[in-house]
């Protein structure tokens, strides 16, 4: 039976408490759902087995863990969403080379169906129903994350849909061979909506 999947980067726990206590200072109140700040890769993986796992993951033994610096605010007008990424080519570039590497390693054995969307690495914010509130909600982000993050990218989790809506992480893959040296920077259910960038839980 075919089953769907996604490929996600989660930040450290560290990281992503510091961006939880940022985004209750702009969210809307009274709104319920947890929020789990992550960078999607793929989210519409659809397969009848798990082997591309194994593959996913000898791959990602050979490429190397990096630095992905969070410190642009920016959005997507359709659908209105407000994301922080990096503004650095370099950074960029290496993320986006795990996003089409990925593609292209599992295109044989599986489904994606990413619409032919041009990549864009991002941390969904929050979600906003009218231009009003979009261009509020990123002003007033843009403020709160003055300084910038580095979030070191180590791993990529692999999820399974299990409900409408809802994912959960089934393995870790983590990137390169040796452990990551952390003195370089300094100081599990998940929810996507059909349009495919993260989104919040």
């Amino acid at each position: 039976m075919e089953k769907k999947y996604s490929m996600i980067i989660t930040p450290s726990d560290e990281i992503s408490s510091q961006i939880k206590q940022i985004n209750k200072l702009v969210k809307r109140k009274g709104k319920k759902r947890e929020y789990v700040p992550h960078i999607t890769l793929h989210s519409s993986i659809l397969s009848s087995r798990t082997d591309f796992i194994d593959k996913a993951r000898d791959w990602l033994r050979e490429q190397n863990p990096f630095i992905f610096t969070l410190r642009k605010v920016s959005s997507f007008s359709r659908p209105g969403t407000v994301y922080l990424t990096s503004d650095d080519d370099s950074e960029i570039e290496e993320i986006s080379n795990l996003y089409y590497g990925l593609e292209s390693l599992l295109k044989d054995e599986t489904v994606i169906n990413e619409n032919g969307d041009v990549f864009v690495p991002h941390l969904t914010l929050g979600s906003y129903h009218t231009s009003k509130k979009l261009i509020k909600a990123e002003s007033r982000f843009t403020y709160l994350f003055e300084d910038s993050i580095q979030f070191p990218i180590l791993k990529v989790d692999v999820t399974e849909k299990v409900g409408v809506f809802r994912w959960k992480t089934i393995d870790s893959l983590m990137i390169g061979k040796n452990q990551f040296d952390n003195q370089q920077i300094t100081p599990e259910i998940y929810r996507f909506g059909d349009n495919r960038r993260a989104s919040v839980v």
